[in-house]
């Protein structure tokens, strides 16, 4: 079976996954993709690009959708099947399909939801508008959270019967042949505890209690981040780099995850951005942070903040309690950590590693297409 993939950007490794999970069982992938500067991965081999754009600034990549539009209406044919990441994406799916003769199947996957769709004023109706018309036309949704679906498109969209399958941000471990299930930490003597914060770094308070933290921690608190500052926080680079007992090494790729979480004795998952946000998303930290036996610090109400305090995986704080937050991570012992660590090794592995889901994903879509 062949499916056209419409991605916003090249060298994600989320988007990889999906596309790498549904060829293991037998689709023959045709990948549509943006360049950007802000991911370090790999690129696909033997994609069409459909060129540069800047992250952020949404208004102003209407003309190189339209561009993309031509690009990707060439190659839709006969009974296509167009999976669509993105709001983004399922526009430039749905133009592509436009004046076509015979029916075309559209997916549209959300990982995460614009912050201008969930805006007030004219531009956020107008754009909740245009994203109700098109999900109207889409056979299959797929969301990495069901809280999207029930916060999001019935609660705001008021979308009731949109056909959808969930499908989380676990570890595929074909994508990570050369990774271990678990970080060899060699013990140490002292009380040091190491926080990573790993991924793309989006939240000012995180780093601004961070930063407190291991001020007053004097020493036996450190932390180790490695990502990609958003726009907003660039400005922050330099100043990072001069945080005492804070390393700050830039972009990963996955081949390192090894070597990241072996570095650290709790993940940092955290990210304040859109509130209503935050509450819906399933961090890829998560998954990455069971997988490597590592404890968490969550946030409080979130999808990740739940299973981390329903199963004790870790500590759960509130960001928006920056005196609160930081005298319970300087609270933080290694018994503490002993049994989290504990809690993370009982979790059923499908938890947070992909069994046959990308098989259910497909035997969904082979559905939708015969009818």
């Amino acid at each position: 079976m062949e499916i056209i993939f419409l991605l916003p950007v090249s060298t994600d490794s989320y988007l990889r996954k999906r596309v790498n999970g549904l060829r293991h069982e037998g689709v023959d992938p045709v990948i549509f993709a943006f360049e950007r500067n802000q991911y370090p991965a790999k690129p696909w081999l033997g994609y069409y690009t459909l060129g540069f754009i800047k992250n952020g600034h949404y208004l102003e990549r209407i003309p190189y959708l339209l561009r993309a539009t031509l690009k990707v209406r060439k190659h839709v044919k006969g009974n296509s099947i167009i999976y669509c990441f993105g709001f983004d994406m399922l526009l430039v799916g749905w133009l592509a399909c436009l004046g076509k003769s015979r029916k075309k199947t559209l997916i549209y996957e959300v990982a995460d939801i614009v912050e201008l769709l969930l805006k007030k004023g004219i531009i956020g109706s107008f754009l909740r508008w245009l994203e109700r018309l098109l999900s109207k036309k889409v056979a299959l949704l797929v969301v990495t959270s069901k809280a999207y679906v029930d916060h999001y498109f019935m609660d705001i969209q008021k979308l009731y019967n949109l056909p959808y399958i969930e499908l989380e941000n676990k570890i595929f471990l074909l994508d990570l042949q050369d990774v271990r299930d678990t970080a060899f930490r060699k013990e140490r003597n002292d009380d040091n505890i190491i926080i990573g914060y790993f991924g793309i770094i989006r939240c000012r308070k995180s780093l601004e209690i961070l930063k407190e933290t291991v001020k007053r921690a004097r020493g036996r608190i450190k932390v180790y981040i490695r990502g990609i500052l958003i726009d907003s926080l660039h400005n922050m680079k330099e100043d990072l780099l001069r945080w005492e007992n804070v390393y700050f090494g830039g972009p990963y790729t996955q081949d390192e995850l090894n070597d990241l979480y072996s570095k650290v004795d709790i993940s940092w998952l955290p990210t304040y951005t859109v509130m209503c946000q935050i509450k819906w998303a399933k961090t890829n930290r998560f998954y990455e942070a069971c997988f490597f036996k590592c404890p968490m610090i969550a946030q409080l109400g979130t999808q990740d903040g739940i299973l981390v305090e329903k199963n004790k995986l870790g500590l759960i704080i509130d960001l928006n309690d920056f005196e609160g937050s930081i005298v319970k991570i300087l609270n933080i012992e290694k018994h503490h950590l002993q049994v989290w660590r504990g809690n993370i090794i009982k979790l059923p592995k499908d938890m947070y590693v992909y069994t046959d889901e990308h098989k259910l994903l497909l035997d969904k879509i082979k559905e939708i297409t015969i009818r």
